[in-house]
C-alpha cells in the first residue's frame, strides 16, 4: 500500500476502561462483488485480520472475510489504560497488504 495511512483511530479514557474508535479505508471487496459490478474476474481483496495493542499486549484480535462492507468501522473497549499511553491497531489483507497506526489516549 502507499505511505498514507490507511487508518483513522481515536482512544479515549472513559471511567475504568479506555474507548477505542476506528475506521479503515480499504475496498473490501469479494470477487463475487467485482463480478457483479463490473464483470470482471477480480479476485477478491479484504482485510483478513484486525489487531489492536495496548502496551505491547494484544487486547482484542478481529478475523474477517469478504463479508464486511468498504471502509470498516470499529469500536471496542478494554479495561485500564491511561491518558498519554498508546495504543496501536493494525490489519493484514488477504493480498498481503498492511498497514498499523498508533494514537495515543486521550
Amino acid at each position: 500500500m502507499s505511505t498514507k495511512k490507511s487508518i483513522t483511530i481515536r482512544a479515549k479514557r472513559k471511567e475504568s476502561f479506555t474507548e477505542v474508535r476506528l475506521i479503515i479505508a480499504h475496498p473490501m471487496a469479494s470477487s463475487h462483488c467485482n463480478e457483479q459490478l463490473n464483470g470482471s474476474g477480480t479476485p477478491a481483496h479484504f482485510i483478513q485480520e484486525l489487531r489492536c495493542y495496548y502496551k505491547k499486549r494484544l487486547m482484542v484480535t478481529v478475523q474477517m472475510g469478504p463479508a464486511i462492507a468498504g471502509d470498516p468501522y470499529f469500536s471496542f473497549r478494554f479495561q485500564g489504560g491511561q491518558p498519554g499511553d498508546i495504543v496501536t491497531v493494525g490489519w493484514v489483507d488477504n493480498q498481503g497488504n498492511k498497514d498499523n497506526q498508533d494514537t495515543e489516549i486521550h
